[in-house]
């Protein structure tokens, strides 16, 4: 079976060290919302059309009409024509980074993927919307903090030829600023944008080769209601 949309960085989506972060200058300052009882599920949200709808965490994004936003039953759906596009820690990686990665999945709760065209179509682009509970680390007050996490944990990984993490960074999108880090490995470029709230990170993630695709989530993103009443 053919493996497609998923390179190494996924641990971008999820991988959270345990030690402090240093203090940055660069905040999100998200609404007070209800909070969501540690260890808890994350409300899941809905999809609407191409719209993706949370109240809890009070956001909502639109997707362009060309892309496809799949049902839940489109991992099985693919697997039946041979594609594989769930989540699962590449072959390349040494014993200890597999397992990492493989607990750092289990950690996210995916809720919402949308793709640029049907999976294997050549310069394809997916995007992963996600939610971490941050419970079990309360010294990560904000993105910043969570991409600094992130990058935290690559000096105990021994990460495979060609792997490239940025340094963590910002952006202004709309009226919200998120962080964010861009990755390489294999040919395939990465980007997470990430905001936290009310004790958990929101992550959105795209993996792409045509730079078109990256600024369609740069629009969505700055399109986005972040102050849902």
């Amino acid at each position: 079976m053919r493996r497609i949309l998923f390179a190494f960085p996924i641990v971008c989506l999820g991988l959270i060290g345990v030690c402090a972060q240093p203090n940055r200058t660069v905040r999100s300052t998200p609404p007070a919302a209800k909070p969501v009882a540690a260890g808890a599920l994350a409300d899941r949200g809905r999809v609407i059309g191409r719209t993706y709808t949370n109240n809890t965490f009070r956001f909502e994004v639109t997707f362009p009409d060309e892309w496809l936003i799949p049902g839940n039953d489109f991992e099985d759906y693919m697997k039946k024509q041979g594609f594989d596009v769930s989540l699962k820690a590449p072959a390349n990686l040494s014993p200890a980074a597999k397992a990492a990665v493989t607990a750092a999945i289990k950690r996210l709760q995916i809720v919402m993927t949308a793709y640029s065209s049907m999976p294997g179509t050549p310069g394809q682009a997916v995007v992963r919307v996600a939610f971490e509970s941050l419970a079990a680390n309360p010294q990560i007050k904000d993105g910043v903090d969570y991409c600094d996490a992130i990058r935290s944990t690559y000096g105990a990984l021994r990460l495979p030829a060609g792997s490239q993490v940025s340094e963590t960074q910002a952006e202004k999108l709309g009226k919200m600023q998120f962080a964010f880090l861009d990755s390489t490995s294999g040919g395939s470029k990465m980007r997470t944008y990430v905001t936290v709230r009310n004790g958990y990170a929101i992550l959105f993630r795209i993996d792409y080769k045509d730079d078109a695709d990256l600024q369609v989530l740069r629009k969505v993103l700055s399109d986005g209601n972040f102050d849902l009443k």
